[in-house]
């Protein structure tokens, strides 16, 4: 199934810049299975209990993790916004691993569950910092 995956560029308050990429998701077997997809400058990454991103660079997993979250915008045709998540420290615990990625472990799988369920419902995926 084809997804239109929308990585923002990251500023340091606000969105600056998004650069859409038609993407199939690429598929891990093996002791930590997972699912990714990935544009010139970021990757995300979908295990079976965390979230994955890694931004454009060190600076942006900083902003990140300073905003204690990010936004998740599921849209429909790229355009409509079908449903949105906030992960933030209410819901998840999110931290710097491996260098500068992003890891997100939601606290409530029923969370992930929904997730990843709008995920393979919905055309596009926007992520972004919370204000």
């Amino acid at each position: 199934m084809r997804h239109l995956l929308v990585l923002a560029a990251l500023g340091s308050a606000v969105l600056l810049n998004a650069s859409p990429a038609l993407a199939e998701w690429s598929f891990n077997s093996g002791p930590a299975p997972n699912a990714f997809v990935q544009t010139n400058t970021s990757t995300l990454e979908l295990q079976c209990d965390r979230i994955r991103f890694a931004p454009a660079g060190y600076e942006d997993s900083q902003d990140i993790l300073s905003k204690r979250g990010l936004s998740l915008r599921f849209m429909s045709d790229g355009q409509t916004e079908a449903a949105a998540f906030q992960l933030g420290d209410a819901n998840a615990m999110i931290e710097m691993v491996d260098n500068y990625p992003v890891e997100i472990r939601l606290n409530d799988m029923s969370d992930y569950d929904f997730i990843l369920d709008q995920i393979a419902r919905n055309a596009a995926l926007n992520l972004s910092m919370i204000d």
